[in-house]
């Protein structure tokens, strides 16, 4: 895969002093999306776009769920699009070679578990370092955006308060999964879904941590972020259309959609 653009060119090359990055909580069903700003999403926002006419400046997938078919055809339209798509290298392996919008990143950190935040769990140079994408996508995206140059950040869509699914589905996600790795050498797979409440869709799905730990983890990110916009000179905003995010400044809607 050949770039036609590499990472460098993006430094301190915004298309404005604010953007837009798009969460994926519950919330976002329900949000105005005609923003006044460059947008950022990631991994599924595909899944909204037969609802709707807006589509992302950018877009980042670190997710190593793109391994699922039904998880990489989603990723694949928003690469489609010929928007700048940031893709962790770890996972260039999944998609075809011909998307010169592709941009190669490093990432690191993904299996941390901590509530201690830390600026060691943030990177201010990802062309020298690995971007951190501990604990959400969205703290990958805040720092290329900071990277970029954005200097007013505004969250929507970032609910928080992830829920497990009942004792029944965790059962059967776990039969599955087992069977699965028995199945694997027959190129035979099991496939379960279940309603996701965690999301903008229902289909969405979240396989991994449990709630607590996402909860935990994506909380802390959130306060890394914080401590991160008083050392490199940014503001984050929140103009989600909920309340369990609280640590940065609370913002209508309206401030950053157009009249």
């Amino acid at each position: 895969m050949i770039p036609s653009r590499t990472l460098d060119f993006f430094r301190n090359n915004p298309k404005s002093d604010s953007i837009v990055i798009v969460g994926n909580g519950p919330s976002l069903a329900s949000t105005p999306l005609n923003f006044r700003f460059p947008s950022f999403a990631m991994n599924r926002i595909a899944q909204l776009y037969p609802s709707s006419s807006w589509r992302p400046d950018y877009f980042l997938c670190t997710t190593t769920n793109i391994a699922d078919p039904d998880w990489r055809s989603d990723i694949l339209k928003s690469i489609e699009l010929g928007i700048p798509c940031f893709v962790w290298e770890n996972l260039l392996e999944y998609l075809p070679t011909n998307y010169s919008n592709v941009v190669p990143i490093k990432c690191a950190f993904g299996d941390v578990v901590t509530n201690q935040p830390s600026l060691s769990l943030w990177c201010s140079d990802p062309l020298n370092k690995p971007l951190s994408k501990f604990g959400t996508s969205l703290l990958v995206a805040v720092q290329l955006a900071v990277f970029m140059g954005y200097k007013n950040i505004y969250l929507v869509g970032c609910d928080l308060g992830f829920k497990d699914p009942i004792l029944l589905h965790r059962i059967a996600s776990k039969f599955v999964r087992y069977s699965n790795k028995l199945f694997k050498k027959f190129d035979f797979q099991l496939k379960i879904e279940f309603d996701d409440s965690n999301h903008f869709s229902s289909s969405y799905g979240t396989p991994g941590y449990s709630s607590k730990i996402l909860n935990q983890n994506m909380k802390c990110a959130h306060e890394i972020i914080k401590l991160a916009s008083k050392t490199h000179d940014f503001v984050v905003y929140n103009a989600s259309l909920s309340q369990g995010l609280v640590i940065h400044e609370k913002v209508n809607i309206e401030s950053i959609t157009a009249r």
